[in-house]
């Protein structure tokens, strides 16, 4: 599956990074905006039917900001979502963008989460995606 998006903020295109993600919280494709705001993805999929959800990461204040869209998409292998005259359109709500992030000054949160931000209770996760002290975690 092909898809071209573009993530809006407050009627303007915003500079990101976007993820589609299946039911399992596996990713199955992503891509950085261009200049114009347009992201090409090629979607990977295990069949007709999958609820896709999008992961939305940009900068607010030299920090990133991981944002869950509101937008899903049902995945089908040959399908061909959008197109630069009109692309599939995310818009994040007013707020969705954080205007001031507080750090934790007392020390590093070695809490860990998984992409779609729910806590990890285990020290040994199984393979995927996570975070942990603000940054990105692959374990393999």
């Amino acid at each position: 599956m092909t898809m071209v998006a573009k993530v809006m903020r407050q009627g303007e295109p915003v500079n990101c990074e976007l993820a589609v993600f299946d039911s399992k919280g596996e990713c199955r494709g992503t891509n950085f905006s261009q200049a114009d705001g347009l992201i090409f993805l090629t979607i990977q999929g295990e069949g007709y039917g999958e609820p896709l959800s999008f992961r939305v990461v940009f900068n607010v204040k030299d920090r990133e900001v991981d944002v869950l869209a509101d937008e899903t998409y049902i995945f089908s292998n040959d399908d061909i979502v959008g197109s630069p005259d009109s692309p599939f359109v995310i818009t994040l709500k007013d707020d969705a963008a954080i205007n001031d992030i507080e750090a934790d000054v007392d020390g590093v949160d070695n809490t860990m989460y998984d992409i779609l931000g729910r806590r990890i209770k285990d020290d040994h996760p199984q393979t995927g995606v996570y975070i942990r002290a603000n940054k990105k975690l692959i374990v393999k």
